[in-house]
């Protein structure tokens, strides 16, 4: 797969807020969290180090609000 192929694809996984970090962090479990977060990363990785910064920071400041969210209930 080409790099622009990839890009896309991981663009396009991170529509779905779960591929964003975004999930109900209350009832979910964060180690399976941390399990998509390495997978988006290392699709994002083969694009290159840019795009793998991005892709982890997105995912790790929406996983730290939706852990800020649960502990506020």
């Amino acid at each position: 797969m080409h790099k622009e192929e990839l890009r896309a694809l991981v663009l396009e996984m991170m529509e779905c807020p779960l591929f964003r970090g975004v999930y109900d962090a209350k009832h979910g479990k964060e180690s399976f969290m941390y399990g998509i977060s390495t997978v988006m990363e290392h699709l994002a990785a083969k694009v290159d180090e840019n795009f793998y910064q991005e892709v982890s920071d997105i995912f790790f400041k929406n996983m730290l609000r939706s852990l800020d969210k649960a502990r506020k209930f």
